[in-house]
């Protein structure tokens, strides 16, 4: 579903719902840049993941020790069950 859709089932003007999406979008990504873990009410939650070398004194991390960084997406339980839940058919 593309935002333009999902404006479309809504009350407000497209307009609007592009302003609100792309607001969400920043304020979201300002959060995540700080640090904290963002969480979009039961729909879904999202954190920063760092992946490095681990080391025993703080005096070892520098930025040569973070392997990788990711978003962390935690969906609500009625995604869950959708995941759990899909069926997958080969197509003729």
């Amino acid at each position: 579903m593309c935002s333009e859709q999902f404006c479309q089932s809504t009350t407000v003007t497209e307009a609007d719902c592009q302003a609100f999406i792309f607001a969400l979008v920043a304020k979201v990504s300002l959060a995540l840049e700080q640090g904290q873990i963002v969480r979009l009410g039961h729909l879904v939650a999202f954190q920063v993941r760092v992946k490095g070398i681990a080391s025993e004194f703080p005096k070892e991390f520098n930025p040569k020790t973070i392997m990788s960084v990711s978003l962390n997406y935690r969906p609500n339980l009625r995604f869950k069950k959708m995941l759990a839940n899909l069926k997958f058919v080969k197509e003729k």
